[in-house]
């Protein structure tokens, strides 16, 4: 559940906490009871939760007046439990009692008998909400549930419609009889939200639907805006002004939903399993490298975060956040004390918030907030060496820790204290204080620098001193609820394989749960004699197609149609391959006759296209993963003539139609002439066919090489001064955000250059800043998978016998590792370097380019390395090109036949 799936309306977080003080000593006692299904939980969990005290200001303070010293009683049953509970809630002491003594009535049992809900687990099942207000008192509906207080629900039975569901959740909550619904006491019920979640265990999804309803001007003078035995009325203003602590809340619901608009229409989301690792799968979505990073480090995998989200959803469903109220209860449950002081757990909380002003926290928070707890506690020894933006991550918590919901910047006693938790002197507080402090407050970046400087001495804060466990540890052995996760299971067990087993034939029987699911083509084509694809005609009026998202239809769209710039582009290029013999000299495509006059408009073409590429990338992983079969590419180095060739015999029928993926290693520029031709259409086949085209970062994808080589001055010779530093510009923009490496099937690991010295597990590439203008100065790690070279042991000894730069260099590198003596910059890496990390990171083979091999590849170390070069006649040599193509548990080199050397020449290509 990641950030971006809170409706828009969750801004109403941001309202400020009221100063009204906590006025539950003159208030009175109050009960409100529920009909609304009680969460199935354990019996001990039942005996805790009675006793927790849920009481908040904002019901003292209510507007109701319930009667003085009373106390109400009220049955609350869910689907599917074999007997009613009578709860009650206080007012004055802020605490719910439960008797389970109530026996059920015959009409209840038969009620019961005859309700089937369709659910998973213990308490997940499609639901109705509503937000039930009475526009002239502003008031909204609340129930009791589960020693807290959310918007009324009801399961959906099978074979019933949202609207009746919701239609008799409101008579029943309202106590109204079938003849005085009949005179519109309620407006029409309006769906403003729908939410699907993906269960773990069944990959099924469960639906909650939130519908808005007003009482009308008759339902209040017939006064149904009062208390009943089943809801109470709440101020607006006061739940608003309790956004920030919901300390009796079990969601931040009624205020979300009282601030969406429901002009706007229905907001549609799912929460997808793929959501839940959003963090842990890479290249899914839009992951953050700091956040991925945190969870390599502290050990989580995805058994892991699926345990821990079903004992999320299980205890905060059907809401979709967790409160400090919840939050507090969780840790109850599990029975683990984060602190000594119960009053804490606040600042605990409000450290897993990344938005402070919302006062809720959603899954992928928690999830961090988690694993952060080991991270600060020290409790997981081997992490050393965290980058630079984990370090401020670290340091965020801490500060959000210490900081108020109220405010923004950390105030001087707040400073104070932290400082004191580090069990600092006297002197050294005040020597920091005095360093750190800028018009009473403190800014988080100086807060910042302040934890780096205490870690590197290597002083801790024990803000949870009662950890002194992993806490990663503790919950794969402890959870709040029975698990809906199989995963959970011992891998080797009977009951293991056995559940396994069973969901395997129950996919291979159920249509919707098979891994592969087929549709029709949004077009119908023509191949001709040599392969070529033309002539796309749509397949109008077909169910599948009319039925498809918009958004599939437009892509499919965008591949056929003429007039899509992509298109106009790559046959601009292939067109001027074919008339570079009849119109010599052509220096590039911008000179060829039919575009000469259009050089503006072109120019404003190729720079929309880096715009697109550059968003694409910018949004993608450092490390992209691959699958088989997939065709491996060397350095191209601007040869447009061997490029237009692997067209012809590798994807002839474009990638969009080949059931193969293509990775190219980097190089698309420099030493050619035709740079700029090679690195367009690529670039347009990256849009064409996203999922289908990989592209990874070289060493000449850089400003400052790019200068001293020929790119830079291919594009002022081609597209004049002004506009050519504009092109120029522009494809250096999408260069920055280009990934490092790839890995195909978890098994092969791709890169330009090959393996770093300072980096034991592949994950640690995903930390480095998403934008590199030049690796060189920004990254050694980025700089290294650019550079580096392998060597035999035989050269590997050689060089420490002969060479005293790389002699030396012994001291400063890890074993396996020498300086680069022949580039200068980079480093050699050896049999034992990669056999270490081909160890640590569970692959059999790496793929690289980089280096001109006059047969076009070459085997290092036994095969384990393998060396592509895919531009034949490099700086007019005589080196052939070759490709890998990787399918069938098996790497196969192909040698191209690209012609011979006077071919190339009398081409001009």
């Amino acid at each position: 559940m990641s950030r971006r799936s809170r409706p828009p309306s969750s801004k109403s977080a941001s309202v400020s906490r009221s100063s009204s003080g906590n006025n539950r000593s003159s208030s009175t006692n109050k009960s409100i009871s529920n009909s609304v299904r009680h969460k199935s939980r354990s019996k001990s969990h039942r005996s805790n939760a009675s006793t927790g005290c849920c009481a908040s200001s904002s019901i003292g303070s209510s507007s109701i007046q319930p009667k003085s010293r009373q106390s109400i009683g009220i049955t609350s049953s869910r689907p599917g439990s074999v007997c009613s509970m009578a709860s009650q809630y206080n007012m004055a002491t802020g605490r719910f009692t439960i008797n389970t003594s109530v026996k059920p009535s015959a009409a209840m049992m038969q009620a019961k008998a005859a309700l089937q809900v369709h659910s998973y687990g213990q308490s997940l099942y499609d639901c109705v909400l509503v937000h039930l207000q009475c526009p002239f008192h502003q008031k909204v509906a609340l129930s009791a549930v589960d020693n807290g207080l959310f918007l009324p629900y009801a399961p959906i039975n099978d074979g019933n419609s949202w609207l009746n569901s919701v239609a008799s959740l409101i008579t029943r909550i309202l106590n109204m009889e079938k003849k005085i619904t009949e005179s519109r006491m309620f407006t029409e019920p309006i769906v403003v939200d729908i939410l699907r979640v993906q269960i773990p265990i069944y990959f099924q999804f469960v639906t909650r639907v939130t519908y808005r309803v007003m009482l009308t001007k008759q339902a209040c003078q017939s006064g149904y805006c009062k208390d009943n035995s089943m809801i109470a009325w709440f101020d607006m203003i006061e739940l608003r002004s309790k956004i920030k602590s919901m300390e009796q809340y079990l969601g931040p619901e009624p205020v979300i939903f009282e601030e969406m608009n429901v002009k706007d229409g229905a907001i549609c989301r799912e929460i997808t399993i793929l959501d839940v690792l959003f963090y842990q799968i890479s290249g899914v979505g839009t992951a953050n490298s700091t956040q991925c990073e945190l969870l390599s480090v502290c050990g989580y995998n995805e058994d892991d975060i699926l345990r821990l989200y079903g004992d999320y959803l299980l205890h905060c469903y059907p809401s979709e956040f967790m409160t400090n109220h919840t939050f507090q209860e969780y840790f109850k449950l599990i029975e683990l004390k984060l602190t000594t002081k119960s009053e804490n757990m606040l600042p605990i909380f409000r450290s897993f918030a990344f938005n402070q002003n919302s006062g809720y926290i959603n899954f992928n928070e928690f999830l961090l907030g988690i694993a952060m707890i080991d991270l600060l506690n020290g409790t997981k020894p081997n992490i050393t060496d965290l980058s630079a933006d984990l370090e401020k991550f670290r340091s965020g918590y801490v500060y959000r820790y210490f900081v108020q919901f109220d405010t923004e910047n950390m105030v001087e006693s707040d400073f104070l204290k932290m400082l004191t938790m580090y069990q600092l002197s006297s002197n050294e507080i005040t020597k920091i204080r005095d360093g750190t402090l800028q018009n009473g407050i403190i800014t988080q970046q100086s807060f910042t620098n302040v934890i780096n400087n205490l870690v590197t001495q290597g002083v801790r804060c024990p803000l949870f001193g009662t950890c002194t466990e992993s806490l990663l540890n503790y919950l794969r052995v402890r959870t709040a609820y029975p698990p809906i996760c199989f995963r959970q299971l011992n891998r080797n067990s009977d009951k293991s394989n056995a559940i396994r087993a069973k969901l395997a034939r129950a996919r291979e029987l159920c249509v919707n749960c098979r891994s592969k699911q087929y549709t029709l083509s949004v077009f119908m084509v023509k191949m001709s004699t040599d392969g070529m694809i033309y002539e796309p005609t749509m397949n109008h009026h077909q169910s599948d197609v009319d039925r498809m998202p918009k958004v599939k239809r437009i892509r499919s769209e965008r591949y056929f149609m003429r007039n899509y710039v992509c298109n106009q582009l790559v046959d601009m290029v292939r067109k001027f391959a074919q008339r570079i013999k009849i119109y010599k000299p052509i220096r590039g495509l911008i000179e060829a006759p039919d575009w000469i006059k259009e050089r503006n408009k072109i120019v404003e073409k190729i720079v929309m296209i880096c715009r697109e590429a550059k968003t694409m990338f910018e949004i993608g992983p450092r490390v992209v993963k691959v699958t088989s079969p997939c065709y491996v590419i060397g350095d191209i180095h601007g040869n447009l003539r061997d490029l237009l060739i692997y067209e012809k015999v590798i994807w002839k029928l474009g990638p969009y139609f080949n059931p193969a993926n293509y990775l190219f290693l980097g190089d698309y520029v420099d030493r050619g002439d035709y740079s700029v031709e090679c690195i367009l259409y690529l670039l347009c086949m990256k849009l064409l066919a996203p999922e289908r085209i990989f592209m990874l970062r070289g060493n000449h994808e850089c400003r400052s090489l790019q200068k001293d080589f020929t790119f830079h001055s291919e594009c002022i010779d081609k597209f004049g001064s002004e506009n050519g530093e504009k092109i120029f510009e522009a494809f250096n923009k999408v260069f920055e955000y280009m990934p490092l490496c790839a890995i195909i099937d978890e098994t092969i690991y791709c890169a330009h250059g090959g393996i770093p010295s300072g980096v034991q597990k592949v994950e640690q590439i995903m930390s480095i800043s998403a934008q590199l203008v030049e690796p060189d100065n920004e990254s050694e790690i980025a700089m290294e998978i650019l550079w580096n070279d392998p060597v035999s042991n035989q050269e590997y000894s050689d060089l420490l016998r002969s060479n005293q730069e790389a002699k030396d260099s012994r001291k400063l590198l890890p074993k396996g590792f020498l300086s680069n003596t022949k580039r200068g910059t980079g480093c050699y890496y050896s049999e034992e370097a990669l056999k270490n990390f081909m160890t640590g990171n569970s692959i059999t083979h790496v793929i690289r380019a980089h280096e001109v091999i006059p047969a076009g590849y070459q085997y290092h170390m036994g095969g384990r390395c393998i060396t592509i070069f895919s531009c034949s006649y490099y700086c007019d040599g005589i080196n052939e090109a070759a490709v890998a193509f990787v399918h069938d548990s098996k790497i196969r080199v192909i040698k191209v036949d690209t012609g011979t050397k006077e071919d190339a020449i009398a081409a001009h290509l």
